[in-house]
């Protein structure tokens, strides 16, 4: 960047615009911390429809949703490796992946790789996705014989949710307190490991949008 050149970005005004932990997102994402990076506002809104309102936004939407829809906002298994026979073989991949989560996370923040740490992140992230996309839930719920198998996935997803905002929440913690707020979970239950946090019988609030897709403007 340089003045001379007229080519400084005015970080306030995106803060503004987009809010803070969107401009930190797309920085800690897109440049190796120590090194140069390109931003310019057509990449800042491309990450943000892709990475926060496509893949974590539409996620928390979903699967808080269909909580709400099915179990009427309320955990009602505990979170558990499902027997892959029940849902394909996206069952066993959401356990490893969320449950071993948070140690490599770590690790690399304080290696300061805090675009190795959101990488890592999102890619739990794409594992929840397609764990919907093979379970498939909202199929399953049709039928009332197969709602504790929708029970199971659902307490699954919740949970996964619940440990996704905890390693989040250092680079994004406005938007994790969000998250946190929408499970309706103290401090203590929010830290817990994977399977431990959420009960039978805990109560989630319905979702709120975390963030509204922007569209283009048409030529």
């Amino acid at each position: 960047m340089s003045k001379s050149s007229g080519n400084v970005r005015d970080p306030v005004s995106y803060e503004k615009a987009f809010g803070p932990d969107v401009l930190r997102y797309f920085v800690m994402r897109e440049v190796v911390y120590g090194l140069d990076g390109d931003f310019s506002e057509e990449r800042l809104t491309e990450r943000y429809n892709a990475d926060l309102a496509n893949d974590l936004g539409n996620l928390v939407s979903r699967v808080l949703t269909m909580a709400q829809r099915y179990c009427g906002g309320e955990v009602r298994a505990v979170p558990q490796e499902v027997p892959q026979a029940l849902v394909g073989p996206q069952a066993g991949a959401l356990w490893a992946k969320i449950s071993r989560l948070l140690e490599p996370v770590i690790a690399q923040a304080g290696d300061l790789d805090f675009k190795g740490a959101l990488e890592d992140i999102w890619a739990a992230l794409d594992t929840a996705n397609k764990y919907i996309v093979t379970t498939a839930p909202f199929s399953l719920a049709k039928d009332p014989a197969k709602m504790p198998e929708v029970d199971q996935i659902l307490a699954n997803l919740v949970e996964a949710i619940r440990v996704i905002a905890d390693a989040l929440e250092p680079f994004m913690p406005v938007t994790t307190q969000k998250i946190f707020e929408m499970l309706n979970v103290d401090e203590d239950t929010a830290r817990k490991p994977y399977g431990e946090g959420l009960k039978p019988g805990h109560k989630i609030n319905p979702p709120v949008a975390l963030f509204p897709r922007i569209e283009k403007p048409k030529a």
